[in-house]
């Protein structure tokens, strides 16, 4: 009976404590990263609802805004069932993001 019996897993001791640490560590990792992102969403959270409440952007945030604005248009110009007047909203959208930023004496 005993050569019919299946062993428990297919690698011995050395190989399933490497094995347990290589993922122990990915899990390490990923947790590392995981509490790096909240902390840099709440940062982020908290610089959004300081600008929102009249704090100055950096000319970095500025430049950052001002391209994703233009990025957001560019998305919706790809999107295959973009209709013109959706395109043409979003584009002024970004030149008048643009044009507000230079206004408040950002270099854009």
């Amino acid at each position: 009976m005993a050569e019919l019996e299946e062993p428990s897993a297919p690698y011995g001791p050395p190989v399933r404590d490497a094995v347990t640490n290589y993922f122990t560590d990915r899990v390490t990792e990923a947790e590392v990263e995981l509490a790096q992102a909240r902390e840099r969403a709440e940062a982020l959270r908290e610089r959004r609802a300081a600008c929102l409440d009249g704090a100055r952007l950096t000319d970095e945030e500025a430049r950052a805004v001002a391209e994703a604005a233009e990025q957001r248009a560019a998305r919706i110009a790809a999107a295959n069932d973009a209709r013109p007047d959706a395109y043409a909203g979003a584009a002024a959208a970004a030149l008048a993001v643009r044009e507000g930023l230079r206004t408040a004496g950002h270099p854009i």
